[in-house]
């Protein structure tokens, strides 16, 4: 069969999708709202579920343990969801940057060092090592994706990093990532549909100006409480991996107990 006989038109296809938010802000319950999902856990975080009726809590596996080999009990986790017959709709990982300081800790256990940057023989090629770990778990959910339909959630806390001398700003400003080594967190990045920060909403109160416009009190920030999803870093200082293949709004309010994705992902809409 000639490549041009293999050629195919886009179809709706299961999203594979990034969600990161500091602690206690909710991405795990926002995960919890997906169709029939599965959680492989890096940390526990059950008790967001405790009060959740039993017919529609989530699966929960039990937590990975480095002494264990978590990167291989992942992989098989997705081996068996591949070859078994199930129920589930969605994988969630919980979260991908626990995951990582697992897949840290075993590597400088195998190689016998004290930290990631001496392994794999030193030269910080160690954090290679992990980010390929990382791409092997990348594609075995592309192939869950792909041959069974899920949908694939990864969840991830954010870290704060401060950015000097931008072209666009004139002083220091900051910007929000995964909180993991940049090879890593470039496997998730680069290969999910969407990459979303879920927020609450903040604003400032107290700030006072003189005439100039000089800043005489400086104001205090404030949570409304109220969640939003942030698709978008055009216009949103700070969000800069933020990434999105499905056309949403740049900011998607969150009500307790909803999931917004459901309704403005196509693949959702077409399952239901």
């Amino acid at each position: 069969m000639s490549i041009l006989q293999q050629a195919t038109k886009a179809k709706v296809r299961p999203p594979m999708l990034t969600i990161i938010a500091s602690k206690g802000v909710g991405k795990t319950t926002l995960a919890g709202l997906f169709p029939n999902p599965v959680f492989i856990r890096g940390e526990d975080g059950s008790e967001v579920f405790e009060d959740w009726d039993e017919d529609v809590q989530p699966t929960l596996l039990p937590p990975l343990m480095y002494e264990q080999s978590a990167r291989m009990t992942v992989l098989s986790t997705i081996g068996e969801l591949l070859k078994t017959e199930h129920n589930f709709k969605t994988l969630v990982i919980d979260a991908i940057t626990s995951m990582n300081l697992l897949f840290e800790k075993e590597l400088c256990k195998l190689d016998g060092v004290s930290n990631v940057g001496d392994a794999s023989g030193g030269f910080h090629k160690g954090f290679l090592t992990i980010a390929n770990w990382h791409m092997d778990i990348i594609r075995g959910c592309e192939k869950l994706r792909d041959d069974k339909n899920m949908a694939i959630v990864f969840l991830g806390h954010s870290a704060i990093t401060k950015i000097k001398n931008s072209p666009d700003e004139s002083s220091e400003y900051a910007v929000w990532g995964l909180d993991m080594h940049q090879k890593a967190a470039n496997v998730y990045l680069n290969n999910s549909s969407g990459v979303y920060y879920l927020t609450k909403e903040k604003f400032v109160t107290g700030a006072e100006t003189n005439k100039k416009g000089q800043t005489t009190k400086f104001g205090r920030v404030t949570s409304s409480g109220n969640r939003v999803l942030i698709t978008s870093g055009d216009g949103k200082t700070g969000y800069i991996d933020c990434k999105d293949r499905y056309g949403l709004d740049p900011e998607i309010p969150v009500e307790h107990g909803t999931n917004p994705l459901l309704t403005q992902i196509k693949f959702f809409n077409t399952q239901a």
